[in-house]
């Protein structure tokens, strides 16, 4: 018996239900993909940088901690330190004229720490003795055995070099400029210094007419070579900056 054609309503019907059945199949096809666990595809770039972005992380909760918790310096902060103390002293020595003496110590604490700053050079060892130099050029080279020692030159040689074109850190560095009478001065401030700092059983007076010029030439030495010289000032943030004019001209105006 041969088949007998559809009519186009039978058709319809029959279109219409094919339609349904596929529309059921593909959603629980659907379904069953929602069900199962999605696998991550992650690129290995994104994965390096989420590396990179957690150590970054890490480290910065680690500095946040530490400066919670430590006091941190460095030959720049030390110098900064030394203006604020002396800012602090200076405006006490008519009251209390033994204040001279933490004066004395911090202006020279002061200079020595900027031409420390001014000498170092990238390799910072350019204030160091001239014989441990030379010992740091040789472990720089050859990394063989422990490290030599860091003892600065002292403060009169520091003064000297600081003062010396052959002395030049860079093309664009200059020599220290000094006139005989500032760097008298600054001879005497390291011997006062040196008496105090080892102090012997003894009486000892100071003449308090010259304190005044001989801090106060220290204390503009320090703020010129910290401010005036790119490779020191190029260490600086902008607060820290601000700071050093601001404990230079307070020592200004107290001993001006």
């Amino acid at each position: 018996m041969s088949p007998q054609p559809c009519s186009r309503l039978t058709q319809g019907a029959l279109t219409t239900t094919t339609r349904a059945f596929v529309l059921l199949a593909a959603v629980a096809t659907l379904g069953a993909n929602a069900s199962r666990p999605r696998q991550r595809v992650v690129e290995p770039q994104f994965e390096s940088a989420k590396r990179v972005y957690k150590m970054a992380k890490s480290r910065a909760q680690r500095a946040a901690t530490s400066k919670a918790s430590h006091v941190h310096f460095d030959e720049r902060e030390d110098v900064i330190a030394s203006l604020e103390l002396l800012c602090l002293l200076v405006s006490k020595v008519d009251k209390n004229p033994s204040c001279w003496k933490w004066c004395i110590i911090a202006a020279h604490g002061a200079l020595q720490g900027a031409l420390v700053c001014k000498l170092s050079g990238t390799a910072e060892i350019g204030a160091l003795r001239k014989d441990l130099q030379s010992a740091w050029l040789d472990w720089l080279d050859n990394r063989k055995g422990p490290p030599p020692e860091t003892k600065l030159a002292s403060f009169k040689t520091l003064l000297k070099w600081a003062r010396s074109p052959k002395r030049r850190i860079h093309s664009e560095d200059v020599p220290l400029k000094l006139s005989p009478a500032q760097t008298k001065d600054l001879h005497k401030l390291h011997d006062f210094r040196n008496q105090f700092a080892h102090y012997a059983p003894l009486g000892w007076a100071i003449q308090k007419a010259g304190l005044p010029r001989i801090i106060l030439t220290a204390s503009e030495t320090a703020e010129h070579l910290m401010l005036n010289y790119f490779h020191i000032r190029m260490h600086l943030s902008g607060i820290q900056i601000r700071r050093i004019e601001g404990a230079a001209r307070a020592v200004r105006v107290a001993l001006g």
